[in-house]
Protein backbone atom coordinates (compact mmCIF):
# COMPACT_ATOMS: atom_id res chain seq x y z
CA UNK A 1 0.00 0.00 0.00
CA UNK A 2 1.18 3.88 -0.51
CA UNK A 3 0.63 6.74 1.76
CA UNK A 4 -3.07 7.18 1.07
CA UNK A 5 -3.57 3.29 1.95
CA UNK A 6 -4.04 2.31 -1.79
CA UNK A 7 -2.46 -0.98 -2.59
CA UNK A 8 0.26 -0.37 -5.48
CA UNK A 9 0.66 -3.20 -8.57
CA UNK A 10 3.05 -3.01 -10.61
CA UNK A 11 1.51 -3.07 -14.56
CA UNK A 12 4.23 -5.76 -16.13
CA UNK A 13 3.88 -8.74 -13.26
CA UNK A 14 1.04 -7.71 -11.73
CA UNK A 15 3.11 -8.47 -8.11
CA UNK A 16 2.03 -6.47 -5.22
CA UNK A 17 4.11 -4.28 -3.87
CA UNK A 18 4.01 -2.65 -0.59
CA UNK A 19 6.71 0.50 -0.46
CA UNK A 20 7.40 0.91 3.14
CA UNK A 21 10.68 2.41 5.00
CA UNK A 22 11.86 -1.21 5.55
CA UNK A 23 11.81 -2.66 1.54
CA UNK A 24 14.33 0.27 0.72
CA UNK A 25 17.40 -1.62 -0.55
CA UNK A 26 20.66 -0.59 1.12
CA UNK A 27 23.06 0.78 -1.18
CA UNK A 28 25.66 -1.81 -2.32
CA UNK A 29 24.29 -4.71 -1.56
CA UNK A 30 23.16 -7.00 -4.68
CA UNK A 31 19.54 -6.51 -5.76
CA UNK A 32 19.60 -10.95 -6.04
CA UNK A 33 20.39 -10.75 -2.33
CA UNK A 34 17.62 -8.47 -1.34
CA UNK A 35 14.73 -9.82 -2.89
CA UNK A 36 14.47 -13.24 -3.52
CA UNK A 37 13.44 -14.35 -7.15
CA UNK A 38 12.57 -17.59 -7.03
CA UNK A 39 9.55 -16.20 -4.24
CA UNK A 40 8.68 -13.11 -6.17
CA UNK A 41 8.19 -15.81 -9.93
CA UNK A 42 5.89 -17.60 -7.76
CA UNK A 43 3.82 -14.51 -6.77
CA UNK A 44 3.69 -13.61 -10.48
CA UNK A 45 2.57 -17.16 -11.94
CA UNK A 46 -0.48 -17.59 -9.39
CA UNK A 47 -1.30 -14.29 -9.47
CA UNK A 48 -1.48 -14.92 -13.39
CA UNK A 49 -3.11 -18.58 -13.30
CA UNK A 50 -5.77 -17.01 -11.21
CA UNK A 51 -6.98 -13.83 -13.48
CA UNK A 52 -5.93 -15.54 -16.77
CA UNK A 53 -9.26 -17.65 -17.42
CA UNK A 54 -11.64 -14.58 -16.85
CA UNK A 55 -9.41 -12.30 -18.83
CA UNK A 56 -9.06 -14.46 -21.59
CA UNK A 57 -12.68 -15.92 -21.43
CA UNK A 58 -13.88 -12.21 -21.76
CA UNK A 59 -11.35 -11.34 -24.73
CA UNK A 60 -12.76 -14.60 -26.44
CA UNK A 61 -16.18 -13.63 -26.17
CA UNK A 62 -15.29 -9.78 -27.30
CA UNK A 63 -13.33 -11.41 -30.15
CA UNK A 64 -16.28 -13.74 -31.43
CA UNK A 65 -18.53 -10.19 -31.00
CA UNK A 66 -16.21 -8.54 -32.98
CA UNK A 67 -15.76 -11.09 -35.70
CA UNK A 68 -19.98 -11.17 -35.84
CA UNK A 69 -19.77 -7.86 -36.37
CA UNK A 70 -17.36 -7.37 -39.31
CA UNK A 71 -19.02 -10.05 -40.59
CA UNK A 72 -22.38 -8.86 -40.84
CA UNK A 73 -20.95 -4.98 -41.37
CA UNK A 74 -18.81 -6.96 -44.48
CA UNK A 75 -21.72 -8.26 -46.08
CA UNK A 76 -23.74 -5.38 -45.73
CA UNK A 77 -20.71 -3.65 -47.59
CA UNK A 78 -20.58 -6.19 -50.35
CA UNK A 79 -24.30 -5.96 -50.79
CA UNK A 80 -24.07 -1.76 -51.28
CA UNK A 81 -20.94 -2.63 -53.59
CA UNK A 82 -23.15 -5.07 -55.60
CA UNK A 83 -26.10 -2.93 -56.04
CA UNK A 84 -23.82 0.30 -56.71
CA UNK A 85 -22.62 -1.56 -59.41
CA UNK A 86 -25.11 -2.91 -60.77
CA UNK A 87 -26.83 0.83 -60.67
CA UNK A 88 -23.47 2.34 -62.42
CA UNK A 89 -23.91 -0.40 -65.41
CA UNK A 90 -27.28 1.04 -66.14
CA UNK A 91 -26.62 4.23 -65.71
CA UNK A 92 -23.73 3.97 -68.04
CA UNK A 93 -25.45 2.43 -70.93
CA UNK A 94 -27.99 4.49 -70.29
CA UNK A 95 -25.53 7.56 -71.23
CA UNK A 96 -23.93 5.65 -73.79
CA UNK A 97 -27.29 5.21 -75.56
CA UNK A 98 -27.97 8.81 -75.47
CA UNK A 99 -24.67 10.14 -76.43
CA UNK A 100 -25.77 7.80 -79.48
CA UNK A 101 -28.66 9.46 -80.30
CA UNK A 102 -27.51 13.12 -79.68
CA UNK A 103 -24.03 12.25 -82.17
CA UNK A 104 -27.03 10.62 -84.75
CA UNK A 105 -29.26 13.74 -84.35
CA UNK A 106 -26.62 16.64 -84.69
CA UNK A 107 -25.18 14.81 -87.81
CA UNK A 108 -28.11 14.68 -89.41
CA UNK A 109 -29.02 18.43 -88.62
CA UNK A 110 -25.54 19.08 -89.77
CA UNK A 111 -25.73 17.21 -93.28
CA UNK A 112 -28.23 20.20 -94.70
CA UNK A 113 -26.62 22.86 -93.32
CA UNK A 114 -23.21 21.82 -94.89
CA UNK A 115 -24.78 21.31 -98.37
CA UNK A 116 -26.43 25.25 -97.70
CA UNK A 117 -22.77 26.29 -96.70
CA UNK A 118 -21.27 24.51 -100.11
CA UNK A 119 -23.40 25.90 -102.20
CA UNK A 120 -22.72 29.58 -101.17
CA UNK A 121 -19.09 28.75 -101.04
CA UNK A 122 -18.83 27.30 -104.49
CA UNK A 123 -17.39 28.80 -107.46
CA UNK A 124 -20.72 28.89 -109.62
CA UNK A 125 -22.72 30.12 -106.81
CA UNK A 126 -24.17 33.48 -109.11
CA UNK A 127 -25.05 31.31 -112.25
CA UNK A 128 -27.25 28.61 -109.99
CA UNK A 129 -28.99 31.74 -107.90
CA UNK A 130 -29.48 33.01 -111.92
CA UNK A 131 -31.09 29.54 -113.15
CA UNK A 132 -32.98 29.26 -109.69
CA UNK A 133 -34.38 32.58 -110.48
CA UNK A 134 -35.13 32.01 -113.97
CA UNK A 135 -36.64 28.98 -112.63
CA UNK A 136 -39.09 30.37 -110.27
CA UNK A 137 -40.27 33.29 -112.99
CA UNK A 138 -41.04 29.76 -115.46
CA UNK A 139 -43.22 28.41 -112.27
CA UNK A 140 -45.11 31.87 -111.87
CA UNK A 141 -45.58 31.89 -115.42
CA UNK A 142 -47.07 28.60 -115.82
CA UNK A 143 -49.21 29.45 -113.00
CA UNK A 144 -50.62 32.35 -114.37
CA UNK A 145 -51.34 30.69 -117.89
CA UNK A 146 -53.10 27.83 -116.11
CA UNK A 147 -55.16 30.35 -114.17
CA UNK A 148 -56.84 32.37 -117.43
CA UNK A 149 -57.15 29.11 -119.18
CA UNK A 150 -54.59 29.23 -121.98
CA UNK A 151 -52.58 26.38 -120.43
CA UNK A 152 -55.71 24.01 -120.30
CA UNK A 153 -55.95 25.31 -124.10
CA UNK A 154 -52.90 24.67 -125.07
CA UNK A 155 -53.15 20.91 -123.52
CA UNK A 156 -56.71 20.52 -125.18
CA UNK A 157 -55.18 21.45 -128.61
CA UNK A 158 -52.41 19.00 -128.23
CA UNK A 159 -54.70 16.09 -127.78
CA UNK A 160 -56.97 16.83 -130.53
CA UNK A 161 -54.22 16.53 -133.11
CA UNK A 162 -52.44 13.61 -131.82
CA UNK A 163 -55.69 11.95 -132.41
Amino acid sequence: MNKAGINVTTMETGAEFQPSRNNKMPLGQNPEEFINIDDFALKVIDRIRMHQPKELGDLARAALEARTLVRENLKELVDAAESFEARSKLALEDIRQSRFAYVTEAAQMLKPLREVREFFIEKDYEGQITRLKEFAEICERLERLKKNGTLDAIADTIIKLTL
